[in-house]
């Protein structure tokens, strides 16, 4: 939960305004397939579709750094939910620190790392079929979270600082200018 604050916690596990997020429901059910995948095909199947103890260990390897940097988001940003949307009642303001400071959406990211890298670290290279599905749906879902702050910006409802839309030019997962250097 890694919350302090009590209205941190409460925001976390039952946010405000939830709503029919279908890239949410999508990418969850794409989690829970690439597990079952996973856990089925490695003693179930062909040798052949096992990952080698090699690959395994740098995958596990993989999957825990990436979720220290997930963790490391979720910390420095007291508005990480699993919701997006502006936290007006709580304050919402543009979080700069942490590995913000490098991208817009270091949670993303975190996601579509550790995904993949727990299919291959269980020992399945058939789990990285659902694995890519949730990769594509969160590429596709990871704009949104943009697209709705700069539209309260003209929309006018929100006052920002400028620093926000000067930040908006940073390499975010699901860019038109990361999905490059991601893929």
């Amino acid at each position: 939960m890694l919350a302090v604050n009590p209205g941190l916690a409460q925001e976390r596990a039952k946010p405000k305004d939830a709503g029919t997020d279908e890239s949410r429901v999508t990418a969850g059910l794409l989690f829970l397939i690439t597990l079952a995948v996973a856990g089925f095909s490695v003693g179930h199947c062909r040798q052949a579709f096992n990952t080698p103890p090699p690959i395994r260990h740098l995958a596990l390897g993989v999957f825990l750094l990436s979720g220290a940097f997930q963790t490391w988001a979720m910390i420095v940003n007291p508005f990480f939910s699993a919701v997006v949307r502006l936290q007006t009642e709580r304050g919402h303001r543009v979080i700069a620190d942490g590995p913000y400071r490098f991208m817009r959406h270091p949670g993303y990211l975190a996601m579509m790392i550790y995904l993949p890298a727990s299919a291959l670290s269980i020992g399945s290279w058939l789990a990285l079929i659902p694995a890519s599905c949730f990769v594509l749906t969160m590429l596709r879902r990871v704009p949104e979270p943009t697209r709705s702050i700069v539209t309260l910006i003209v929309v006018g409802s929100l006052r920002i600082g400028g620093g926000y839309c000067a930040t908006l030019g940073k390499n975010s997962p699901g860019s038109h200018r990361s999905r490059r250097a991601i893929l």
